[in-house]
């Protein structure tokens, strides 16, 4: 199974329910439950809201919390994925620059404040996530933003088929 993002809650979630069903696992740039643990309660809020542009011009209070309110109660209530072929990639550019801020295209709450409170959380939390994964090989070395299956499409293939390869070894067997 290969995951980008919330994909990759949905797919390690998926792999600890039906551990017979998954021969390995590439997260690419997976959302990890341990990314607000970086954050300050506003921090997170914004973090949410930028993650839901329909939240966005919503009476206060009206904030998607599905990160923190569903995504992250289940991974940490969920058994662990079976021990299978795992590659982690982690996403080594960080695109929200002072100077992406400085454009405008991001919403008011978005100042470098947060931006580098999200990078440093979303790092920690992707160096997290692969110490759980049983026998995880994480790749840092990305050369790619957090879409790395658009920045670097060789590197998510050459991962599927590492994992590939090693389940259909004869020592995997």
């Amino acid at each position: 199974l290969v995951g980008h993002s919330l994909g990759g809650p949905i797919i390690r979630l998926y792999a600890a329910d039906h551990p017979g069903n998954v021969a390995a696992l590439v997260l690419d740039d997976g959302l990890s439950e341990n990314l607000g643990d970086g954050l300050t309660p506003l921090q997170l809020a914004n973090f949410e809201k930028l993650n839901d542009p329909a939240a966005q011009g919503r009476p206060a209070g009206s904030e998607n919390t599905f990160f923190s309110a569903a995504v992250v109660p289940q991974l940490r209530a969920a058994r662990p994925p079976p021990r299978v072929p795992t590659i982690v990639l982690t996403a080594d550019i960080w695109p929200v620059t002072a100077e992406a801020i400085a454009t405008g295209a991001f919403p008011p709450f978005v100042d470098q404040a947060f931006s580098d409170a999200l990078w440093a959380s979303q790092l920690v939390a992707q160096d997290t996530m692969a110490a759980k994964l049983p026998g995880a090989r994480h790749i840092t070395n990305t050369h790619a933003t957090h879409y790395i299956h658009i920045d670097n499409p060789q590197l998510v293939t050459d991962s599927i088929r590492e994992v590939v390869d090693q389940v259909r070894s004869p020592a995997a067997r």
